[in-house]
């Protein structure tokens, strides 16, 4: 059943939540009850909850969603705490401290490139702050990104202007971008504090994904840093950089404005920003960005390439 339009606020305690955007505002559902409801829809939590929510914007429309002390732990049942797919854009405003883990092969706040059915989007997801009062924790599972595509995902495109940021990925999936396996990552970063933590996975011969940027075996990276950004720290998976590439992978990475790197940290053999091992690309640092410590690992370089890139 479908109902009228009302202000309220959504708990995710009380069942799993879907959104998508409607005629005359966002279409909630939640335990099969339909409602429609003002543009801005508000998630909160009582405590941690298993429950999941998926944000869906069809080509052309848009969804705004706030998590306000949100805390969802799928760890034991395999799913995305949140999910965001289609190819019409999402905006996810945080209030209070929200904290998304997830279970599977899944990241901890998803956006993958393409569908379950393969088809390329182009939606971008966009995380903002505008009260400045908004944390997230995401942390990504078994080849998951932290922010970004699940395992042997590419990550659709991400913006982040705003809120304290601390994401993990998990294995070779990156802490902001593409997942395990070759995911690749098109993000752009104009605000707000970012940690980021690329995993790494303790096998022999495994490989990790990059604080922000590609996931493990060959992600690419498209990443700009700008406006009044801070990235606290940016610490590379093995094989990783810090801010750019993983093992193989393509990297472009542009840093300017008033942008600052607290400390970019490569994995083995990788650069602090720039190319994973044998990865190739780009990095222009310009304007009156500021880099205060970037460290490649193991014969990798603080900033440019990874070694034999």
């Amino acid at each position: 059943m479908t109902l009228p339009a009302f202000a309220q606020d959504w708990y995710i305690d009380a069942g799993d939540i879907s959104i998508s955007a409607g005629e005359n505002g966002n279409n909630v559902t939640q335990n099969g009850t339909t409602t429609t409801d003002p543009t801005d829809t508000v998630i909160k939590s009582n405590g941690s909850s298993s429950n999941t929510v998926t944000i869906h914007a069809d080509e052309g429309k848009t969804v705004n969603v706030t998590l306000e002390n949100v805390n969802i732990d799928t760890s034991e049942t395999g799913k995305a705490a949140v999910s965001v797919t289609g190819s019409g854009n999402t905006n996810i405003e945080l209030n209070g401290n929200n904290t998304l883990t997830s279970g599977g092969w899944q990241a901890g706040l998803e956006h993958n490139k393409k569908d379950s059915n393969g088809k390329e989007t182009s939606g971008t997801l966009t995380i903002t702050d505008t009260d400045k009062n908004g944390s997230l924790t995401a942390n990504g599972s078994s080849g998951g990104a932290g922010i970004g595509g699940a395992t042997f995902k590419d990550a659709g495109k991400l913006e982040i202007t705003g809120g304290t940021i601390n994401a993990t990925g998990s294995n070779g999936g990156a802490g902001i971008g593409g997942g395990d396996q070759g995911g690749d990552a098109d993000i752009v970063i104009s605000g707000g504090t970012i940690t980021a933590a690329g995993g790494s996975d303790p096998r022999p011969g495994a490989v990790g994904g990059a604080g922000i940027g590609g996931g493990g075996w060959g992600g690419n990276a498209t990443i700009t840093i700008t406006g009044d950004a801070v990235i606290k720290e940016a610490i590379g998976g093995k094989f990783a950089a810090g801010i750019g590439s993983s093992l193989q992978g393509k990297v472009s990475v542009i840093i300017e404005e008033n942008s600052t790197i607290g400390k970019a940290t490569g994995g083995a053999y990788a650069a602090g920003i720039g190319g994973g091992r044998q990865g190739t690309g780009d990095v222009t640092i310009k304007d009156n960005a500021q880099i205060n410590e970037s460290v490649g690992g193991n014969g990798g370089a603080g900033i440019g390439s990874g070694v034999y890139g």
